[in-house]
């Protein structure tokens, strides 16, 4: 179990370090776009410049958002693989550690996984056979079959 944890741990630093990366490159790639166009000389007035980093930063939000959320969900997927290994309660021992003392991305990726977990073990799947219903009497029943000398259609 240890093992697992310290792959959790080593999936967030993971995905921390990707995020911060992105970051310094839409940072710097949103810089060099605007001392591209100041060096053109096509830039005049404030408002320009305020809605150009806006507009940036809202932009790289959300790439930024999008693909940290790619990276998680692989994340997740991989550590699923490893985790349907263990018996449910080994899972749970695993797992709900990082979710009591951890924030950020290690909480990003045991929280669903723990959902699954308690979803699962509220939802009954066994089939069990049922007794028939008793009737009340008041059920329709099949027509008696036709007389052998009745003619056809009645």
């Amino acid at each position: 179990m240890a093992a697992v944890r310290s792959e959790v741990r080593r999936l967030a630093a993971g995905v921390g370090d990707v995020r911060r990366t992105l970051w310094r490159t839409f940072g710097l790639l949103a810089g060099l776009g605007g001392l591209a166009l100041a060096l053109a000389g096509r830039v005049d007035g404030l408002c320009f410049w305020l809605f150009l980093v806006a507009f940036g930063a809202g932009f790289f939000a959300v790439m930024l958002a999008g693909l940290a959320g790619l990276l998680l969900g692989g994340c997740r997927a991989q550590l699923r693989r490893q985790l349907e290994t263990l018996p449910t309660e080994q899972r749970r021992e695993a797992l709900l550690p990082l979710a009591r003392y951890s924030e950020g991305d290690t909480l990003r990726i045991v929280e669903p996984l723990l959902r699954e977990l308690s979803a699962a073990r509220t939802r009954r799947t066994e089939v069990a056979p049922a007794a028939a219903a008793a009737g009340r009497g008041d059920e329709p029943s099949a027509a008696p079959p036709p007389a052998p000398d009745a003619p056809p259609g009645r």
